[in-house]
């Protein structure tokens, strides 16, 4: 199964490696199938179900170019509930802020 998370491309690179580095940093990822610039951002196909170091490596590169987390909160599983949901977490308010 996959799961399409949308996310705003990050603007602004700061030179032509900068946006290589995101696009391989992020396709090389295990859970994600692809990125694809659309006019309403970046979709990205995600396998799931998303294995813990997977979702961890997302929120890192997420979070390295200030993108928003909130789209991210739909990959919240009964198994990876205990960690992804721990209030505790640098991410936690940014993917469970309530819309």
């Amino acid at each position: 199964m996959t799961h399409i998370v949308m996310i705003r491309e990050p603007r602004p690179f700061y030179s032509h490696n900068d946006e290589k580095n995101f696009f391989r940093w992020l396709e090389e990822i295990p859970a994600v199938g692809k990125v694809t610039g659309t006019s309403k951002g970046l979709k990205i196909v995600v396998k799931t179900p998303v294995a813990d170091k997977d979702l961890r490596e997302i929120i890192a590169v997420m979070s390295r170019y200030s993108l928003d987390l909130h789209p991210l909160h739909a990959l919240l599983t009964t198994e990876n509930s205990d960690w992804f949901k721990n209030p505790e977490a640098f991410w936690h308010d940014a993917v469970f802020r309530q819309a």
